[in-house]
């Protein structure tokens, strides 16, 4: 993958000499845990081409959005819902025309392994469905259980669903409940059917039936490291590393 990207950003010709070279620190990066496998690619690739490292803490979006709030030194906040990022806009720590949806992601329903091709779920029974067995939902204040809990009732099978939830309290946790075999289904984001081998992808809900999963992207206010912080923002955007997310499931948004 880092030879293939490094191939398309000649192809292109792409020039990153623009961008600081072996800066004493990394750029510091908070972002959420369902960005973790991509993420990482794109870090290291970025090491490979700048010479530089991104530190990043993953982590629920609302708990990182906190810690920045209360003082964290951040360079860059990525963020897996709109409200998080809002708080931080609204409360002046965003650096202006920094900010912009970067990513997009599904909602759907996966399963153990043995499924049938997968269906929207407008299509099928989805109270049937979930009522055969434990269905792995994640904590409420998670963006990803904001999102399960409101495609659920906007299809109108939450009272008959929710004597079947099987509440775990982080984001992964949904797909290891599933994997396990705690839960027969568990409602997770698109990505998660990509990247995890041990679950199936059963159904996708529909666009309509929840906001939209859009994970938007910013620089700080007063980031510690702005050179550092502009130049990999600028990377992330880039066409090859475009490609690296969209192959890990998401939607390019930028």
């Amino acid at each position: 993958m880092f030879d293939l990207t490094r191939r398309i950003f000649l192809a292109a010709g792409l020039s990153f000499a623009s961008l600081p070279v072996h800066a004493a620190e990394p750029v510091v990066v908070f972002a959420p845990t369902s960005l973790k496998p991509s993420l990482d690619l794109a870090a290291a690739e970025w090491a490979q081409v700048s010479g530089e490292r991104a530190l990043i803490t993953y982590g629920a979006s609302s708990e990182l959005a906190r810690q920045v709030a209360e003082g964290a030194d951040v360079d860059v906040f990525l963020s897996s819902d709109a409200e998080s990022m809002d708080l931080l806009d609204a409360g002046g720590f965003i650096k202006e025309g920094k900010r912009f949806d970067l990513l997009g992601n599904t909602l759907v329903l996966i399963g153990g392994p043995g499924h049938a091709d997968p269906a929207p779920l407008e299509n099928a029974d989805v109270g049937k469905l979930l009522a055969e067995g434990k269905v792995a939902l994640a904590a409420e204040g998670l963006p990803l259980g904001t999102y399960g809990r409101e495609s659920l009732r906007h299809l109108g099978v939450w009272e008959t669903v929710e004597p079947h939830l099987l509440i775990v309290e982080t984001e992964p946790g949904v797909v290891a409940a599933v994997a396990e075999g705690q839960a027969a289904y568990g409602i997770a984001y698109g990505t998660d059917a990509v990247a995890q081998k041990a679950v199936t992808l059963v159904a996708t809900f529909p666009p309509e039936s929840h906001a939209p999963i859009f994970y938007p992207i910013a620089v700080m206010k007063a980031p510690p490291h702005p050179a550092e912080a502009d130049g990999f923002v600028t990377f992330l955007s880039s066409e090859p590393i475009r490609a690296l997310f969209e192959a890990h499931g998401f939607v390019s948004m930028h």
